[in-house]
């Protein structure tokens, strides 16, 4: 799925974490191995519980040679700020929340050039290559283009099968449910809280629900948080609904049981009564 504009993500959480214990400390909080983070470009990665819940999605780039730059969702900035600061006792590190101070705009398509005074780094946050320019707060971005908007940006993310935090991502959730293991885990960095019940699932055990990608067949159109159904047994519920204007069709991410969960399956969304249902198809990603 192509794509080519530009949006503000100002409103992101954004934190730098410094200090000449920074890195040791971050990379025992997350879970990519941060000692890969570069200047040039953002590592995807979760901060979890001790039950390897996800607490956060965030990416991560290094400000120099002992510091990092943290973005997370905005509606968690206080949680992050806490979290990140939870287990600074002894490190040599300081957090500092700098989202007021920092803009974020992220581009698809062309790459961007950088004006003076302007940080760009590569990122991947709707399932496509993209930059993110990080400037100072209120100053003039001059990129061009036209500005995506949410539900543009939300049907892409949708048919790349990127989970999103307060759709896909809870406290609830495990990592592998939403198909994170290559984007955001390293099952070789060593030790972090929650890394014993993740690796463990990949080394014996599983998870019993997976995020897919769904399109919807015409006719009835479902809800955010319908259920869905194999026959009359429920599998699952609908996380995301948006539509796909490539396709021209409705398209949706939704958990489903893992007996359910191959391409290919349909499944109807509604009630165990069947009134004004909505079926639709489970796909591979993207969705094109």
């Amino acid at each position: 799925m192509r794509a080519e504009g530009w949006t503000d993500l100002g409103d992101r959480a954004k934190f730098l974490l410094s200090g000449p214990d920074a890195e040791r400390y971050l990379n025992g909080q997350t879970t990519n191995d941060v000692r890969r983070a570069v200047e040039e470009s953002a590592l995807a990665s979760l901060l979890t519980t001790a039950k390897g819940k996800v607490e956060a999605d965030i990416f991560i780039s290094r400000r120099g040679p002992d510091a990092f730059l943290i973005d997370g969702p905005g509606s968690l900035r206080m949680a992050l700020q806490l979290r990140l600061d939870r287990y600074l006792i002894a490190d040599n590190a300081e957090v500092t929340d700098v989202t007021e101070a920092l803009g974020l705009c992220h581009i698809l398509g062309r790459e961007p050039e950088a004006p003076e005074g302007v940080t760009r780094r590569q990122v991947n946050r709707y399932g496509i290559p993209g930059w993110d320019l990080l400037l100072p707060s209120g100053a003039p971005h001059g990129l061009a283009g036209p500005e995506l908007g949410e539900e543009q940006l939300e049907s892409i993310r949708v048919a790349h099968g990127v989970p999103r935090w307060e759709h896909e991502l809870s406290g609830d959730v495990l990592p592998q449910e939403a198909r994170l293991e290559d984007r955001c885990l390293d099952f070789h960095k060593g030790c972090y809280i929650g890394q014993e019940v993740i690796s463990r699932i990949k080394s014996v055990g599983r998870v019993n629900r997976l995020l897919c990608a769904l399109v919807v067949e015409p006719g009835a159109i479902p809800q955010t948080g319908d259920a869905l159904f194999l026959e009359d047994r429920e599998v699952g519920a609908i996380t995301s609904l948006v539509k796909n204007a490539e396709l021209d069709r409705m398209t949706a991410l939704a958990y489903v049981k893992r007996e359910a969960a191959a391409p290919g399956t349909r499944l109807r969304a509604g009630t165990p009564q069947k009134t004004l249902s909505s079926h639709l198809e489970i796909r591979e990603t993207p969705l094109c």
